[in-house]
């Protein structure tokens, strides 16, 4: 995170249009926009990159809380894929949210409330749906 080249276009242009994340539910574009802030992401500050990769977050939370939902018996092995790769992708953000500085038990203390909270919930909901 050097000093920008006034001829370096790219840089400059990343440096006055930082990468925003929109509507995301595939882990693998999850994964890249990681890699894309972790790469891109000029300036660190206490708001960017650490307001994208909390939009991430809270986009993997959600799928989680929907395979949590849909585990059940038999579709527990049909599950075990999005486990795997949305853990990766969960992974990768404690990487990136390391790599720019922030407090990693801030992100551990919520992933293991929001993993708690969504647990009880798809089971209580499930229990529910099925008696």
């Amino acid at each position: 995170m050097g000093k920008i080249d006034e001829y370096d276009y790219d840089a400059q242009y990343l440096k006055n249009h930082p990468l925003k994340v929109g509507f995301c539910i595939g882990f693998k574009s999850m994964a890249l926009l990681i890699n894309r802030l972790v790469d891109e992401t000029g300036e660190v500050t206490s708001k960017y990159p650490k307001s994208e990769l909390l939009k991430l977050w809270g986009y993997d939370m959600g799928i989680f809380f929907f395979v949590f939902l849909i585990t059940y018996k038999v579709l527990t092995l049909a599950a075990l894929p999005f486990y795997f790769f949305y853990g990766f992708v969960l992974v990768k953000l404690f990487i990136a949210w390391k790599k720019f500085k922030y407090s990693l038990w801030q992100l551990l203390l919520m992933t293991l409330v929001a993993f708690s909270a969504e647990f009880a919930l798809a089971a209580f909901i499930r229990s529910l749906i099925i008696r």
